[in-house]
């Protein structure tokens, strides 16, 4: 009895201080959200001269005492361009949080001095501010299509109407990257289309999927004034054509790729109605059937497929449509540069 009576005492101890004995954590403690934030490890870089175009990178660190929004800034003194990197955690790890050399928004980066800042969304009050200087830039990793530093692509084919102004040519004083870009504009009343530039191409080696490639081009427009003509913009045009000539018809000012009984993709950036560089980057996928409705026309859209682009200047006749009267006295400008097909990413993200 004796014995039964010990043996239930000491369960009932063992039970006791089990239940007693605090349980370890599965995740961050409540004093990593809820406590007082301050600086553990300020900002540091682990590379304060990177040479991009050698593909090194930088990489920062920092610590806090508690989890919290944090976002650090890179701003070109010279250029402007910022990239911006948003994260939340108590901590910022170099080998996690890497700057490639890539921008935000435009312009690009250019060999400069940068300032690195590191803000936190709910603590306003506290900055800290490191910077860099770069020697070498980003090569954007892609499929170039033009960036017309050596000219027109080759075998590529140009037209344009005989109008007032018009421009279509190279052009070295406001380039987006690098030294030359290819204008488009001019003043024409009769014609939606005021001129073309046909490019072909060849993509036989890209495996990607239409929602992971991506077709980026810069777009200039507005005059010495900040103005611009109304409905006014970029048609651009995708071929898969895979049984004709790019420049079969040597009578035709254009390729032969974009007829109505061919498999050819379009999308329009209209209207294009800002003053400076705008770049896009846009998904194959978002491209529309150009010839959906013609019969005896198979739409497959594969990348690879691909065999010309044409970039097409338009805007709305100023002759031929009330709608756009003002248009008689300013001309279209709807200039590119930087042209280039990407996978997985656009160029700005």
């Amino acid at each position: 009895m004796n014995k039964t009576i010990l043996f239930l005492i000491s369960l009932a101890c063992l039970l006791f201080f089990q239940g007693c004995t605090k349980q370890s954590s599965e995740g961050p403690d409540l004093e990593s959200f809820f406590g007082e934030f301050y600086i553990i490890d300020s900002l540091s870089l682990d590379n304060y001269i990177p040479n991009f175009e050698m593909g090194e990178s930088v990489g920062f660190s920092a610590e806090f005492s508690t989890i919290v929004d944090w976002k650090i800034s890179i701003t070109g003194l010279s250029s402007g361009s910022k990239k911006e990197i948003l994260g939340e955690s108590n901590e910022i790890n170099p080998e996690q949080i890497l700057w490639s050399g890539e921008t935000s928004s435009l312009p690009f980066f250019d060999i400069e001095e940068c300032v690195v800042e590191l803000t936190f969304p709910d603590y306003q009050d506290i900055v800290l501010i490191d910077s860099l200087q770069i020697e070498g830039l980003k090569v954007y990793e892609g499929i170039m299509i033009a960036d017309f530093e050596d000219g027109i692509p080759a075998n590529s084919c140009s037209w344009r109407q005989e109008g007032g102004s018009m421009t279509f040519d190279l052009g070295y004083d406001n380039a987006l990257e690098g030294q030359a870009y290819y204008k488009m504009g001019g003043i024409v009343g009769w014609d939606w289309v005021l001129g073309a530039l046909d490019i072909p191409l060849n993509l036989n080696d890209v495996t990607t999927s239409s929602n992971d490639f991506f077709l980026n081009l810069g777009v200039l427009s507005g005059d010495a004034n900040g103005s611009y003509a109304d409905n006014q913009f970029i048609n651009i045009m995708i071929s898969e054509e895979q049984n004709i000539p790019f420049n079969d018809d040597l009578s035709n000012n254009l390729s032969d790729l974009f007829e109505s009984n061919m498999e050819v993709y379009q999308y329009k950036i209209q209207p294009v109605d800002w003053s400076g560089w705008q770049y896009f980057g846009i998904p194959y996928s978002d491209f529309e059937e150009k010839n959906a409705g013609v019969p005896g026309v198979t739409y497959s859209r594969d990348p690879n497929a691909i065999t010309a682009i044409r970039i097409q200047c338009q805007a709305c006749p100023w002759n031929s449509s009330s709608a756009c009267p003002n248009n008689q006295n300013i001309a279209v400008r709807t200039d590119v540069d930087f042209i280039i097909f990407t996978e997985n990413n656009p160029v700005l993200y």
